[in-house]
């Protein structure tokens, strides 16, 4: 808002600078070449403004990835893919694990500063409260979601969205504190496991030389770039 105070201030002066100029009482050579002088260095000083209004809105979100994961089993693969995508897309990336603590500065984190969201998903993943609360943000705030899962993924046993909070586990007190409702939670999940959003599958969790190809995948997704 300080800075649209600060553009339309300067449009009012060029105004009133133009309409001195134009007046009778100052065609002279002296105050025309100071008045030129004025509404160039206005005229420069309000395209920076604008430029900076603008690079301000399209980077708004400085984290270029969220990725979601369940430490004990992946924590190795996600340091390899943090290293990997902050050298080729020169962009910030939050690595966060499944734990509670500060879960509401992570949420905000996701609805309002990351571009991307990855999840390896698990079912340690999906049967983690924080986990879970990050994606249904992540869908709420309709941030690009893509997803990494071994090839011998299952859904917990008899999982049902329509009961997600029972058959996952989750901590109601939690989703409650953060003002994350379970009808937030089907729908997040109901987009990653229908394969609305990119999927890749990995033979094993294991090792990092296999998510080579993945990585590579992803790094070519058009909304990566």
């Amino acid at each position: 808002s300080n800075l649209l105070d600060g553009i339309m201030t300067m449009s009012l002066l060029l105004l009133l600078l133009c309409g001195t100029i134009s007046s009778p009482a100052t065609e002279t050579n002296s105050v025309a070449v100071i008045g030129t002088v004025l509404f160039v260095i206005f005229g420069i000083c309000l395209g920076a403004a604008v430029s900076v209004a603008v690079s301000s809105k399209v980077s708004r979100r400085p984290i270029g990835l969220y990725i979601c994961y369940n430490r004990s089993e992946v924590e190795a693969q996600v340091q390899f893919l943090r290293l990997l995508f902050v050298q080729q897309t020169h962009r910030r990336v939050f690595p966060e694990s499944d734990s509670d603590q500060d879960l509401g500065v992570r949420i905000d984190i996701v609805k309002t500063q990351a571009k991307h969201f990855l999840i390896f998903l698990t079912t340690r993943t999906l049967e983690s409260t924080p986990c879970i609360a990050a994606v249904a943000a992540a869908y709420a705030a309709a941030v690009p979601t893509f997803a990494i899962s071994p090839a011998n993924f299952e859904l917990p046993p008899k999982f049902d969205l329509s009961r997600v909070e029972e058959c996952l586990h989750l901590n109601g007190r939690l989703l409650n504190e953060h003002f994350i409702t379970i009808k937030d939670i089907q729908h997040g999940l109901h987009h990653i496991l229908s394969h609305a959003v990119v999927h890749i599958k990995i033979d094993a969790v294991g090792g990092t030389r296999q998510l080579m190809r993945p990585a590579n995948k992803l790094l070519h997704c058009s909304y990566l770039r």
